[in-house]
Order: C-alpha cells, then structure tokens, then sequence
C-alpha cells in the first residue's frame, strides 16, 4: 500500500502514530479551530479519537 505521495517539493502522507502530539496541539487552539467545523478539543481527547 503506498502511504506517501510527492508532487515537486510537497510530500504528503498518511498521518502517523508519531504525529499525533503535534496533532492533538494543534487542534486544542482556539485560533485553528475556527477553520474547522469541530474544536477546539482538550488534547488529550484527540489523543483517544485518534489512538490505534
């Protein structure tokens, strides 16, 4: 299964177990969520929505 893409300088790939500390930050801040249609979350309930 291929899990990362790259198009000249941009690499995209599926989010990883190793990412969800900066993930579960970014989504606890007010200023973030208001482009999104959720949020902001307490990180340590990210932390379980995205958890293996």
């Amino acid at each position: 299964m291929k899990i990362k893409w790259n198009n000249n300088n941009i690499v995209f790939s599926y989010c990883a177990e190793a990412d969800l500390n900066g993930i579960t930050s970014m989504l606890s801040k007010q200023s973030v969520c208001e482009h999104l249609l959720f949020g902001p979350n307490k990180e340590e309930d990210t932390l379980a929505y995205f958890s293996p």
